[in-house]
């Protein structure tokens, strides 16, 4: 995949690629790129790689926990904004230290004209 420059970049990790797929249809027609991984490895190299304006990540995936690769993101790059995507928001907002790594929840399921 050819990473745009000059374009605004969402990133989209989540382990279900039917979730995966209904992000990547639910953000079609914006105007930046979206880069969708069921891998949180790849997530961090594309923020690596290129400025990324948000990540949303969701919380549970089997190689990474979502807050581990939050953390990742915020170390590599402080200005990418980091949201969560859980079916849980009330109990990750209890969590101590979480808040301040996060920009905000999304629940699952989520409502797309607000995402």
């Amino acid at each position: 995949m050819k990473l745009l420059r000059g374009v605004q970049t969402v990133i989209v990790a989540d382990d279900d690629r039917e979730v995966l797929w209904a992000l990547w249809r639910t953000f079609q027609g914006e105007p930046y790129q979206d880069l969708t991984t069921d891998s949180p490895e790849q997530a961090l190299r594309w923020v690596r790689e290129t400025p990324v304006s948000l990540v949303l990540i969701v919380h549970r995936m089997p190689e990474m926990d979502g807050i581990e690769l939050f953390e990742a993101v915020a170390d590599e790059s402080p200005r990418t904004a980091r949201v969560l995507l859980t079916a849980y928001p009330e109990r990750m907002a209890l969590l101590p230290g979480i808040a301040r790594r996060l920009d905000g929840f999304v629940s699952k399921p989520w409502d797309s004209t607000l995402l």
